[in-house]
């Protein structure tokens, strides 16, 4: 048996030793599972209230030194709800440290099990047990430390430089969710300019001028960062010459623009000068931002300029009818037309070809391999696979990318590889002999499922068809369709099955248990992070790109919310979804797919930013910060913010519960205020800090300002307290305190023969030389509670609060508490003895 925060994990083998009760309520969870086989689990986890139970599975429990979660089906009696969890294909799962904890197994694993663990210790490596959960977390922390284990036995690394490397590696491949920007500054380019460069549009071989070009700053930023560009503007740059470019970008020129007549010009003139795309940006019509005197087909501001917001649909119509091309949406108020048929295909395509998680895996190992590879002596001879070892891996890491056999032209090292092997075919046959079969199964799976989707979409915007397609693309559907009508007939019955809420519902439970998406019970809301679109299943992917349609790119959002009672997507965007732990809604974009209504709600002005809580449930343990992440929420559940009544949720209420509790957001951590609070501010719920600090009759008689000088006291009394002296009053009401905290000008002043290197009364103040006063640490006081029987008052305290120490002097006399992060749990009782002498003994309650 082992506990773990909380947690109490059994191993299988030990059920039938536990408490009648606590067995039955196993059994009972067991029930609810579709667990049928007694192998299918190897551990159960459960708390002491009997509510929450997981039945883990494990790879090679035996073997494994510290084997690696594959499954777990996690159950709520209280709801009789079910989840289960697969972490089979997981870059980073959870693991098991301390196996000889469960005692069932023979003397000797335990023996080998135990003699790891001792050896774990005296280096460190559970030193910070919050950062050893997680495999890639776990291996980093031995690597740090030096070492490495190698079956049941910790080794030293050989040397620094492989140390090194292997961190390394772990930081940047323990994801393989690749999240970096563009190298231009971001907040130095327009949305229209960013969405241009994030969709490939814009590259430093292209030709780009911005026709409104304003002040210029755009060009700046574009001319720094070594791209070709130019623009003009009838206010600031009317001398600059007007020239066709690959890329146009038209931004936020249509809504400022009052006369309609002038307006369409402009766009024509901007869609002429385009010779591959024309990216135009307006403002978008939100709940807050419509305001000023109508003029025209608009607004006059306070500033006496015009304004003319659109609401999505409104936009996509008016180029439409304006232009006659198809406007794609990459984001609220900013779409792409096309003149050239070729980039828009690609780009088409494009959206909906996801990374290849099998390719993206095999080049992970082959990078490890080329950085681990140990030169052979030139005696041993290598087969021609080995002896070529790289080069065919590339062309095996192409082959996955495709989900096929890559056309000649396809490859940039056809030469070297006739060259080496004589032919394609035969290098391809030495990559199928000597390859993963499986692995190319599931790349092509996927790359057939990307096209699937791209047809999808094709056909939800009724899409004239293509003169012509890419070879690549022509090649793709002859290999995975036969036929393009084939294509565009599975594109249009993946179509068809979006509205089956059955099927869509299915295919964000199955998203979930593979940890890219989360999945809300209670409300069949699925959460899917916007840069792990690309690994959901196909009629997600549909169901989301038939609202991009109207939207945008998706990946511009942070969060995609699909509805599934509802038929509804929501875009949710924060400031900082990945840098901060609690990140704020700066916009909520809700697209109805049955009427295609697009409504944008923009969180600035008088509109409060609503706080993201619980960001870890959104995250993949193989993101990077997400075990940051993770540590953070279970800090703030431990601290009862998510018991707590909020009146207005905010980040500003959010900082004053913490506050109140003595802590501060820093980074991804909770640390204590800098300053202490004010001694009338609350501590806990029913109390207030001069409550502990200005109580007692010594301090009444010698009215000693008796405050504390460490943040760390006026934390330890909130936690005392939170945790004691909060449900104690829940159940009996008020309380009289006695004695509080003891500072260093009252402690002379006590009378009573006092132990202060062990009174808690001292809680964390100091001594001159920077020592504690007391080592114990944690916080006391004395209490009574008028007409009850201290006994039973004490009685339940024991055995309903995580208290430290209680000290019982009588019926009718105050009790003496203590609280700490690790409580001891014991309880005496205080007696005199005739002579006046003080005798403690063991309490033991009944």
């Amino acid at each position: 048996m082992k506990l773990v925060a909380g947690n109490i994990y059994v191993h299988k083998d030990q059920l039938d030793g536990l408490d009648p009760m606590v067995k039955e309520a196993v059994r009972e969870a067991l029930q609810l599972t579709p667990i049928t086989d007694w192998s299918d689990f190897d551990l159960v986890r459960y708390t002491d209230k009997l509510d929450e139970f997981s039945f883990l599975s494990y790879s090679s429990f035996l073997e494994d030194a510290f084997p690696r979660l594959l499954k777990s089906h996690k159950v709520q009696l209280s709801k009789r709800s079910v989840s289960f969890r697969d972490y089979r294909d997981s870059s980073n799962p959870p693991i098991l440290h301390r196996k000889e904890l469960f005692s069932v197994f023979d003397s000797e694993l335990l023996e080998k099990w135990s003699a790891l663990t001792l050896a774990l210790e005296e280096v460190g490596a559970f030193d910070e047990p919050l950062k050893i959960g997680f495999q890639n977390q776990w291996v980093k922390t031995l690597h740090a430390k030096g070492f490495y284990v190698d079956g049941h036995h910790l080794l030293p690394l050989a040397n620094q430089d492989s140390l090194v490397d292997r961190i390394t590696l772990i930081e940047s491949n323990g994801s393989m969710v690749q999240r970096h920007l563009t190298a231009l500054t971001r907040y130095a380019l327009s949305a229209p300019v960013q969405q241009l460069i994030r969709c490939g549009l814009l590259m430093k071989e292209s030709s780009f001028f911005d026709y409104g070009c304003g002040r210029g700053d755009d060009l700046r930023a574009l001319l720094d960062n070594g791209y070709q560009a130019g623009g003009w503007d009838p206010h600031f740059a009317n001398e600059q010459v007007i020239y066709e470019a690959d890329v146009v970008n038209l931004g936020f020129v249509l809504n400022v623009i009052e006369d309609p007549l002038e307006r369409s010009l402009a766009l024509k003139k901007a869609l002429k000068l385009a010779q591959k795309v024309l990216s135009v940006g307006v403002m978008v019509a939100n709940e807050n931002n419509v305001s000023g005197t109508p003029y025209a087909d608009g607004v006059l501001t306070s500033r006496q300029t015009f304004q003319k917001y659109f609401s999505q649909q409104e936009f996509i119509d008016y180029l439409f009818a304006q232009t006659g091309l198809m406007p794609f949406p990459v984001a609220p108020g900013i779409c792409l037309l096309f003149k050239d048929e070729d980039v828009e295909q690609r780009f088409l395509l494009g959206r909906q070809t996801s990374r290849s998680v099998v390719a993206e895996g095999f080049h992970y190992r082959r990078e490890q391999r080329i950085r681990e590879r140990v030169p052979r002596p030139r005696a041993v001879k290598q087969s021609i696979f080995e002896a070529n070892r790289e080069l065919l891996d590339e062309l095996w890491e192409q082959t996955l990318i495709l989900g096929r056999e890559p056309m000649p032209e396809e490859l940039l090292n056809l030469s070297q590889l006739i060259d080496v092997f004589g032919s394609l075919k035969r290098a391809f046959k030495l990559n199928w002999n000597n390859q993963n079969a499986t692995e190319f199964e599931l790349a092509s799976k996927q790359r057939l499922e990307d096209l699937t989707v791209y047809f999808a979409m094709e056909k939800f915007r009724q899409q004239r068809p293509y003169k012509d397609q890419p070879t690549r693309l022509k090649t793709d559907v002859k290999y995975f369709f036969g036929s393009l009508r084939s294509a565009q007939d599975a594109g249009f019955s993946l179509l068809k099955s979006v509205p089956d809420l059955k099927s869509l519902w299915e295919d964000a439970k199955r998203g979930a248990e593979c940890g890219v998406g989360f999945f809300d019970e209670s409300t069949d809301q699925y959460f899917i992070p916007a840069d792990k679109l690309s690994f959901q299943q196909p009629i997600v992917r549909a169901c989301v790109g038939c609202a991009a349609a109207l939207y945008g790119d998706a990946a511009s959002s942070s969060l995609i919310k699909v509805h599934i009672r509802s038929s509804k997507v929501t875009f949710l965007t924060y400031d900082d979804f990945y840098g901060k732990p609690i990140p704020l809604l700066v916009q909520r974009v809700k697209i109805n797919l049955k009427t295609l209504r697009m409504d944008v709600f923009t969180y600035d002005g008088p509109f409060t930013p609503i706080p993201l809580l619980e960001k870890s449930r959104f995250l993949s343990e193989g993101d990077q910060g997400f075990l940051e992440q993770f540590n953070f929420d279970i800090r703030l559940r431990e601290e009862g913010f998510f018991e707590h009544e909020f009146d207005v949720l905010s980040f500003e209420t959010i900082q004053k519960f913490l506050h109140d509790a003595c802590l501060q957001i820093s980074g991804f951590d909770l640390l204590l205020v800098d300053k202490a609070p004010d001694v009338g501010a609350p501590c806990g719920r029913y109390l207030m800090f001069r409550d502990f600090f200005l109580c007692g009759e010594t301090q009444a008689k010698f009215q000693i300002f008796n405050l504390p000088k460490q943040v760390e006291t006026y934390r330890a009394y909130y936690l005392l307290a939170k945790n004691v002296l909060d449900p104690l009053i829940d159940y009996f009401g008020p309380i009289k305190l006695t004695y509080g905290f003891c500072g260093s000008k009252l402690r002379p002043l006590i009378k009573k023969r006092v132990s202060h290197d062990r009174d808690q009364h001292a809680s964390f103040e100091k001594k001159r030389n920077g020592e504690f006063v007391c080592s114990r640490g944690g916080a006391a006081c004395d209490f009574i509670v008028e007409h009850e029987d201290m006994y039973e008052v004490a009685e339940w305290v024991a055995g309903n609060t995580p208290v430290d120490r209680l000290y019982f002097h009588g019926s009718d006399r105050p009790i003496h508490i203590s609280y700490k992060l690790v409580p001891d749990g014991e309880f005496y009782q205080v007696e005199e003895s005739d002579s006046g002498k003080q005798l403690t003994k063991k309490l033991i309650f009944s």
